[in-house]
């Protein structure tokens, strides 16, 4: 159900009811469907959005359960992954 739980979050991104970390990151909650906690025992995401490309990708996904949070460094290693895989999607 993790997928779906955090597929279902992503389709109702709204940056203006989201954690803003800036430049385009974004930390989401996404409830855990498996555990009645509610979304304080859920999912973490950070998101990059671009809103002048309309471009919304997950950059990390982890369970409330499993860690606390996540650091600067593993946020900033995935987007330098994302941003040079969409560089060279986009000529």
């Amino acid at each position: 159900h993790a997928q779906a739980d955090c597929v279902e979050e992503l389709q109702r991104f709204d940056p203006e009811r989201c954690f803003a970390l800036g430049a385009g990151l974004y930390k989401i909650r996404a409830k855990n469907s498996d555990i009645p906690c509610g979304k304080s025992g859920g999912y973490r995401m950070i998101i990059f959005f671009q809103e002048t490309k309309r471009v919304l990708v997950p950059l990390i996904a982890y369970s409330k359960r499993d860690r606390e949070n996540v650091t600067v460094h593993e946020i900033e290693h995935a987007l330098e992954i994302v941003l040079r895989e969409l560089h060279e999607e986009i000529p």
